[in-house]
């Protein structure tokens, strides 16, 4: 409920299993990053998405002198 009010970032896993094979995800996990939702005393309600286009970087690739030692002669 705190995280939710204050607006903190929190991420989602989902896993799916089947009937027969409770011992391990039938699939790999899906992870998304929650964007609202609400809580009772019974039920969490939440609001979750793929992927964040707003929060990202562009470019992706940014070139440093960590991973390209190089680009300090240029």
């Amino acid at each position: 409920r705190a995280a939710l009010r204050d607006g903190r970032s929190m991420s989602l896993i989902y896993r799916a299993y089947t009937s027969d094979d409770l011992g391990a995800p039938a699939h790999a996990p899906h992870r998304f990053k929650i964007k609202g939702g609400s809580v009772t005393a019974t039920q969490v309600s939440v609001t979750a998405g793929y992927f964040d286009l707003l929060d990202t970087r562009w470019p992706r690739k940014s070139y440093n002198l960590n991973e390209f030692p190089g680009l300090r002669y240029l």
